[in-house]
């Protein structure tokens, strides 16, 4: 995704086009133009068709974002790489400056063919700070507890389209709290990973829809990637019989028993997907988990035979949020 961003038009972004005015020669404007024909034409001949090999429903669906994206930029790229240079033939300078917006990429500033490093490192500057920046949100989503992720994760998953992530609130259980009242993300934390998804949005032209569009897939990405391998490891089961829930209640589960141990946590579903429950294996037989109810998130509630249990250490799910200390790109 990174290297999508690095190869999408200067005229998507916000503080990028103003390097172009600093091209103050008619050549040096030309220079970058060409350039990006020619960079365009050496990323359509080697781009690879496919970079993933999707693994599961989550794979799946990164892949199906990057490939979106993907496209997009291929698209723009190929028109790039088809430009008439013939039609930059007497043009002004500023008639030059604007076409040249309308092609040059972020990765073709920071080539530097046209002849100014100072313009090539600001550029590279820029670029540098939002990678930074979502290196550091995948960091952060990475510390919010594995349920949390996997609800977040399955519902980015259903869509198709981009996203619109501006505010994190959106988020499944964004906000919930534990049974005494602690946040299950926290406070700090929610403000630090809704302040970097403000920045990397602030980067881009809203007028721009391709270009929000980038910017929500990248979070989205984040998200996906960030609960990718946890959520992998929480093993899926089913309830045997029907159960009513009740603190330090006994509830027969049927599992996988080489995917399972004595001591792992056990979330339980209804049928309308909530957590009702919170519980720990103590036995194990034939194909059979019995765990004990540890906690009950919602009284009285009743578990019918097949609904869905989920499997995970204790020591993965319950592990508290820490705040990152990658901050240096804000």
């Amino acid at each position: 995704m990174v290297d999508l961003l690095r190869e999408s038009p200067v005229k998507w972004f916000v503080n990028i086009p103003r390097l172009l005015d600093r091209l103050d020669r008619i050549e040096s404007v030309q220079q970058i133009a060409f350039t990006a024909k020619v960079r365009a034409q050496v990323k359509s001949a080697t781009q690879p068709a496919n970079q993933f090999a999707a693994a599961g429903t989550l794979g799946q669906a990164i892949e199906k974002v990057f490939a979106t994206q993907q496209q997009s930029v291929a698209q723009y790229r190929a028109q790039v790489s088809q430009l008439d240079f013939s039609v930059f033939a007497g043009m002004s300078w500023k008639t030059s400056r604007d076409q040249a917006k309308e092609v040059v990429s972020i990765g073709d500033l920071i080539d530097a063919s046209h002849g100014r490093s100072d313009i090539a490192q600001q550029a590279a500057r820029e670029f540098d700070d939002m990678a930074r920046v979502a290196a550091c949100l995948y960091s952060d989503f990475s510390e919010v507890l594995p349920r949390i992720r996997l609800a977040w994760a399955e519902r980015l998953s259903q869509y198709d389209e981009p996203v619109n992530l501006r505010n994190l609130s959106s988020l499944p259980r964004w906000g919930d709290e534990d049974e005494t009242g602690k946040d299950l993300i926290g406070a700090v934390e929610r403000r630090t990973m809704q302040a970097l998804v403000d920045w990397l949005y602030t980067r881009v032209d809203v007028g721009e829809p391709e270009a929000v569009a980038l910017i929500s897939d990248l979070v989205r990405i984040c998200i996906l990637l960030a609960s990718h391998a946890p959520v992998n490891q929480i093993i899926a089961g089913h309830v045997s019989q029907p159960a009513t829930v009740t603190k330090n209640g006994l509830i027969q589960l049927t599992v996988d028993l080489s995917k399972v141990r004595i001591g792992m946590h056990v979330f339980m579903y209804s049928s309308a997907n909530q957590v009702v429950a919170r519980g720990v294996i103590e036995d194990l037989s034939g194909i059979k988990a019995f765990a004990r109810v540890l906690q009950v998130f919602k009284e009285g509630a009743h578990l019918e035979a097949n609904a869905r249990v989920q499997f995970a250490e204790p020591e993965t799910l319950d592990r508290q949020p820490q705040t990152s200390r990658k901050r240096q790109a804000l």
